[in-house]
């Protein structure tokens, strides 16, 4: 296995067999940590514009509205998972046992 573009203590770690742990490159670990931190600034800024702070309910009918809908649609979908899986278990154990 030739690592063209890896740093030196990647191909370090391959060469030793510790290649099966987790290596990760500084960059991408910053990158990754300040995608996060973005991520929560942002969430946190759409909290204190749209939500009263002491009542924590929407201060637009709208976007509470959106929001229910969203959560009920992802309710339903994962309700016909779970009664899909359900059913062909209850197929497959009829059909083992029975």
């Amino acid at each position: 296995m030739l690592l063209v573009h890896a740093p030196v203590y990647v191909i370090l770690y391959t060469r030793l067999g510790l290649a099966s742990q987790t290596i990760r490159d500084p960059d991408f670990e910053v990158k990754e940590y300040l995608n996060r931190a973005i991520d929560a600034r942002s969430i946190d800024q759409l909290r204190s514009e749209n939500i009263h702070p002491f009542t924590l309910t929407f201060s637009k009918h709208e976007l509470e509205i959106k929001v229910s809908n969203k959560l009920i649609s992802e309710n339903v979908t994962d309700e016909h998972i779970v009664y899909i899986v359900y059913r062909f278990l209850c197929f497959l154990s009829g059909y083992v046992f029975g």
